[in-house]
């Protein structure tokens, strides 16, 4: 195992060997650098009380294919909230595998800089934001977008643009050379 990567435990429960080891194959494929499924537990038959609690102690999600969880092991999977679910085709056992595995990596964020507005005026402030009017020195400035005071060359604070007007009108986008005004939510430090 590479040092860092997460893993997703899994018990595995299968109707017979060779769908067991088909599954076992298809979820090796899978793995990828950031996570890993490891089979802790593997058996044939339905999803019984002792799955339920090994899946318990490994922090484990049982998955079945072609196999029933009994009703009278129903309320200890509540109880211990343990994750259960059962396929019948292998494909969407595949699937969902990879969905639990997306949700463990980590999100990567790029950045893009859209533009850069120069404050004119305050026209607004208050405890948790401001309503300012600009001209974009460049590029341009989209509604909904995170901002960046920067005074001095030095990010002063960080906050997110909630609102975005051209003259009186809304607007989405304003482009270089043009005035705007704007609602910044976060600490009114804009001067």
């Amino acid at each position: 195992e590479k040092e860092g990567a997460t893993t997703l435990n899994i018990i595995l429960k299968s109707d017979v060997l060779g769908s067991a080891e088909a599954v076992e194959e298809s979820l090796e494929k899978i793995n990828t650098e950031e996570v890993k499924v490891k089979i802790v537990d593997r058996s044939l038959g339905n999803v019984m009380e002792g799955d339920v609690k090994k899946a318990e102690a490994a922090e484990a999600e049982i998955i079945g294919f072609n196999v029933k969880v009994p009703s009278s092991v129903e309320n200890l999977i509540k109880e211990k909230d343990v994750k259960v679910n059962t396929f019948s085709v292998i494909y969407e056992l595949i699937e969902h595998v990879k969905k639990e595995m997306e949700a463990l990596m980590s999100p990567e964020y790029e950045r893009e800089d859209l533009g850069r507005l120069k404050v004119l005026a305050i026209f607004r402030t208050e405890k948790d934001h401001q309503i300012v009017g600009g001209k974009v020195l460049e590029g341009n400035i989209q509604q909904d977008s995170n901002i960046e005071v920067v005074r001095n060359n030095e990010v002063v604070e960080q906050g997110k643009l909630t609102e975005l007007k051209c003259g009186k009108e809304d607007v989405s986008n304003v482009e270089k050379d043009q005035e705007c005004g704007i609602k910044y939510e976060g600490k009114p430090v804009i001067q």
